[in-house]
């Protein structure tokens, strides 16, 4: 074998090689599937997540290139959230006494969805900013980083882990 040629091949190789890297890279995550509640996840520096009270029930997820579906089931009582995915338009879901106005978009391998939620109950109206981040991680996880600012300007921050169901 000619240097020439092996030099192409092992040219030809590299180049192959780059290209899959850099489309596994840009490839859009799927979060299909069962997810099961693995904990806060831990903070840098932090040695750890902190404890819920009520731990969620696992959550089924249906995702397509056009749209996320979420089922959750919260004291008895299952809900379907469905968002769409290109950020386009406003999506509206209810939970209970809580209505969701919302957009979801891609930003790099994180889905992000941002908007409000009111709900109005005996205790009065109350409304909420909020986005959320939705990613995974090097083992197959889920991260689910939350933020709602109150109108009082109050901020509340989370990062949950879920995984797969196995």
């Amino acid at each position: 074998m000619s240097n020439a040629f092996k030099t192409y091949v092992v040219g030809s190789a590299l180049a192959l090689a780059a290209v899959a890297a850099v489309s596994g890279q840009s490839a859009k995550p799927s979060f299909t599937g069962v997810w099961t509640f693995a904990g806060p996840a831990p903070q840098p520096g932090s040695g750890g997540g902190g404890t819920l009270a009520l731990l969620p029930e696992p959550i089924t997820i249906r995702h397509t290139a056009g749209s996320i579906s979420i089922d959750r089931t919260a004291f008895g009582q299952k809900f379907t959230m469905t968002f769409t995915i290109d950020g386009s338009k406003d999506d509206t879901n209810r939970t209970g006494a809580q209505a969701w106005t919302t957009k979801t978009r891609w930003d790099g391998r994180a889905l992000v969805t941002t908007g409000t939620i009111a709900q109005n109950t005996s205790a009065g109206f109350e409304e909420w900013a909020f986005t959320e981040t939705r990613s995974l991680d090097a083992r197959g996880h889920m991260i689910v980083e939350t933020k709602h600012v109150a109108t009082d300007g109050k901020v509340t921050t989370g990062k949950q882990d879920w995984a797969p169901r196995k």
